[in-house]
């Protein structure tokens, strides 16, 4: 599932983007345990609180075919829990179904996860990255398992439009892709002024799919992922896109939980 974010519309989102983003007490953005600087954490921010806000909308879409439950859907900014330990629910889907004299009401905690691709999309999503589960790290040392996570591939489409001084190299001559998405997101995508934000160059999410709780537990489906690119994670659990839900799976198993 893809949608081109460009025009009036996107300016809109991203405005509502910023307010949400500069209300959070807590940054999102460093939960996964990476250092990152104060336009790092405004980009990527914006991204991820669009990415939650734009899978919100496409659960409430796909709800209209469950006519035998009512559901109620919100996005929720980080937190810290009742232990004192960072917590992190980005939607949360309500759902109430009437079973005989009794309503029944089940809640789904979602994560999304989001990922900017700088070769082709395709090369991603089939030969690069995964759907990534539940971790922990000394942000997040006793995280709450979510019901469902869910993949959203954000495609800025640099390898083929972005001018070349904005690509960041790394010291061995490879490219660092952290640093290039920084650098196309605020000197590329976005227009990044006092006040606002405007979009300069179109974007494209992609909700790619998804994965259970249940599914991250099976040994047969997950990958361990640890000290990868950065992030200081123990017990990060993957699962390659071939074997995860596609995206109106995915979809449908949340409303269907």
């Amino acid at each position: 599932m893809r949608n081109l974010i460009q025009g009036e519309k996107a300016d809109a989102s991203v405005a509502w983007a910023l307010k949400r983003f500069k209300a959070q007490s807590l940054n999102a953005a460093d939960s996964a345990g990476v250092e990152r600087d104060a336009h790092q954490r405004l980009a990527k921010g914006l991204m991820g609180i669009l990415a939650e806000a734009w899978v919100c909308r496409k659960i409430e879409y796909k709800a209209v075919e469950f006519c035998d439950a009512l559901f109620s859907l919100k996005t929720l900014p980080p937190t810290i829990n009742k232990d004192g330990e960072f917590e992190q629910i980005d939607i949360l889907v309500s759902k109430k179904k009437r079973l005989g004299d009794q309503t029944k009401e089940i809640n789904v905690a979602i994560e999304v996860r989001s990922s900017f691709n700088y070769h082709s999309l395709q090369n991603a999503v089939f030969n690069g990255f995964s759907v990534l589960g539940p971790y922990g790290n000394a942000v997040k040392p006793g995280e709450t398992v979510k019901d469902v996570y869910i993949f959203v591939a954000i495609d800025l489409h640099q390898k083929k439009d972005v001018p070349d001084d904005l690509i960041a190299k790394l010291d061995g001559g490879g490219i660092d892709y952290a640093a290039t998405t920084t650098n196309v997101l605020l000197g590329h995508t976005l227009d990044v002024g006092e006040q606002a934000v405007t979009v300069r160059h179109r974007f494209d999410l992609i909700l790619v799919g998804g994965a259970t709780r249940d599914m991250f537990g099976d040994e047969g489906l997950f990958e361990p992922i640890k000290e990868n690119a950065g992030y200081k994670n123990s017990n990060f659990r993957s699962i390659r896109i071939p074997k995860a839900l596609d995206a109106a799976a995915v979809l449908k198993r949340i409303l269907a939980i």
